[in-house]
């Protein structure tokens, strides 16, 4: 009885060690998520983009000349002092941050750190605006190809898998694992291309894309073995 009575304790510490040390492990999985990179912008892009006629307020800290507030013209750019007409029109806040930063860098400062806020919707950019939406185009292995609007909600663009769904839907022998978003470059002209996986959405591994202006979503079909 001695024996069982020394042993016990020790079990009961022994299983309580094993217990938090399995809980830890657990955490640390729960929260691993997708690998850096994989969805740029996805906090920041889930705000409406910058519409026409949207009001922008720009500071930047290194040269106040170029404070104030500017509007989005229907050409969908910004004319900034010294810097000329910036296109902007579809960008998220921080995309345009990034553009107005790169052009200050490259043409009037060394450094520049800038903040841009959006004081002011524009008519097609009002939250209330029930027929304000995101422009994105749909190929391939989809039920409803072409030209979509997808409406804003509550405020935020949808992501890629909302809006797939609110356009209709996939079409049979779709492939959900490599969806291909092309998007318009920040300043470069060129279209920037990144792979989107439903399944993984799905499942609640992955962050919903969030699409917009002009993004274009090509499913392709489902690869089957021979």
């Amino acid at each position: 009885m001695k024996i069982q009575t020394a042993v016990i304790p020790r079990l009961i510490s022994l299983v309580a060690a094993l217990g938090l040390g399995g809980c830890a492990g657990g955490g640390d999985e729960e929260l691993a998520g997708p690998p850096p990179g994989a969805f740029p912008d996805a906090q920041v892009a889930t705000a409406a983009p910058i519409g026409i006629g949207d009001s922008l307020e720009l500071f930047v800290k290194e040269d106040k000349s170029f404070d104030g507030t500017y509007r989005v013209r229907e050409r969908g750019d910004l004319i900034i002092p010294e810097l000329g007409r910036i296109p902007v029109y579809g960008l998220s806040l921080a995309e345009a941050e990034r553009k107005i930063k790169q052009l200050l860098e490259s043409r009037q400062l060394t450094s520049a750190s800038v903040i841009l806020d959006r004081v002011g919707y524009g008519t097609a950019g009002r939250r209330n605006d029930a027929d304000a939406g995101t422009t994105i185009y749909l190929s391939g292995k989809v039920n409803k190809p072409g030209r979509h609007i997808v409406p804003f909600y509550q405020g935020r663009t949808p992501g890629v898998y909302e809006a797939l769904l609110i356009c209709g839907g996939l079409a049979r022998f779709a492939d959900e694992n490599r969806i291909t978003l092309l998007r318009h470059g920040a300043g470069n002209g060129k279209k920037e291309q990144y792979v989107v996986n439903l399944e993984r959405i799905k499942e609640g591994e992955e962050q919903d894309f969030p699409i917009v202006e002009g993004d274009i979503l090509v499913v392709k079909e489902k690869m089957f073995g021979l």
